[in-house]
């Protein structure tokens, strides 16, 4: 059987590979070296670039979630032993290009320190260290991979907290890392997608950590839910209109669960033209401005959530006069508006053809 593989292309035979399983490849690669006695063999050379050149998921512990059903999952303390290891896999995993890299970290709900620690390793990885204003020659050879080995990357980071606990240490390192990603040319420009969420860094340097996220020009979905953001931070009393920047081509922009009160017109106009679907469920929304003019601030604007606001009692339904796209859906669950508003938002969905969900 081996001897018929080797005469089947490269190429062909990295896709079969690759329609294994992560786990399922690694368990055949064991046997196989069992078998032959090394890994000195060009049919487990073409398993390894098949298990490397997929999806590459960065954990901080060794998750049982269904994504490692698809992902090479590497825990961080790992990644770097198997980057010095001199063996041939970890040579031929340093030459492998990913198709994408998912970094994964989320808190176990008993530990502060632990999860202290592996941002702290994530913030090495993603800091580029610099002397002066001349970068230095020996850079560790973990960061330059994770410069260098991949097109475009994605960050999932849930803290985890709840509303009793306040650890200050978590919420500074994760505006650190975002500082650090912003900051390093190799990484702002390949993050697609950032999640970061069940965090308190709504209450520590809003107005500075909010304007990182411009730098991140090709980011098309944020998730910012369960972070405490507000629309009032010190003295700003619109931050949301005022300090956030968000990135230019954003399509996705989640914002629930956080104690955002009052939607303006100026939030609006702040936001990305390209953003199509924003979602503000479960926050405590009061006030939502009469101007909001969406087809013209977001004319790709397709989704809008605000369910379960229960402060959320009128809405004057010319400010969705100017919807008139059949695609467009108004999600308005578990609010407490009145029946004389919402028959006659009702009435007007019903004449411009949107959806309403009620």
């Amino acid at each position: 059987m081996v001897s018929s593989l080797i005469d089947l292309p490269p190429e062909l035979l990295i896709q079969v590979f690759q329609s294994l399983s992560p786990q399922d490849l690694e368990d055949v690669i064991n046997v196989m070296i069992d078998l032959i006695g090394s890994d000195d063999d060009k049919i487990i050379d073409l398993m390894y670039v098949a298990l490397f050149s997929s999806r590459l998921s960065l954990t901080n512990y060794n998750s049982r979630d269904k994504i490692t059903i698809v992902d090479r999952q590497v825990i961080i303390k790992d990644f770097e032993l198997i980057l010095s290891l001199q063996r041939r896999r970890s040579a031929i995993f340093q030459r492998c290009i990913p198709q994408n890299i998912t970094v994964r970290f989320t808190r176990k709900s008993d530990d502060y320190h632990t999860f202290i620690q592996d941002l702290q390793q994530l913030h090495g990885l993603f800091k580029r260290k610099k002397k002066g204003t001349i970068e230095l020659a020996n850079i560790d050879p973990l960061v330059i991979y994770f410069e260098n080995n991949f097109q475009k990357f994605d960050v999932v980071i849930d803290c985890n907290l709840q509303w009793v606990e306040n650890p200050t240490s978590i919420s500074s390192s994760v505006i650190q890392i975002l500082l650090d990603m912003a900051s390093n040319p190799y990484l702002n420009k390949k993050l697609i997608n950032l999640t970061i969420k069940a965090s308190d860094i709504g209450s520590f340097y809003f107005d500075l950590w909010s304007r990182l996220l411009i730098s991140f020009e090709n980011l098309i979905y944020l998730d910012l839910s369960n972070n405490v953001l507000q629309n009032v931070h010190d003295d700003i009393e619109d931050i949301l209109s005022m300090s956030f920047k968000f990135p230019p081509n954003l399509k996705i922009l989640n914002m629930s669960q956080n104690l955002i009160t009052k939607i303006t017109n100026g939030f609006i106009i702040n936001l990305p033209s390209s953003l199509e679907v924003l979602k503000l469920n479960d926050n405590i929304i009061v006030i939502l401005a009469n101007d909001l003019n969406l087809s013209i601030h977001l004319p790709k604007l397709i989704n809008l959530q605000l369910n379960n606001n229960p402060h959320l009692d009128y809405i004057q339904e010319t400010t969705f006069n100017d919807i008139k796209d059949k695609d467009f859906r108004l999600e308005l669950r578990g609010n407490n508006i009145n029946d004389d508003d919402m028959n006659k938002l009702k009435a007007l969905a019903k004449v411009n053809r949107f959806t309403l969900v009620i």
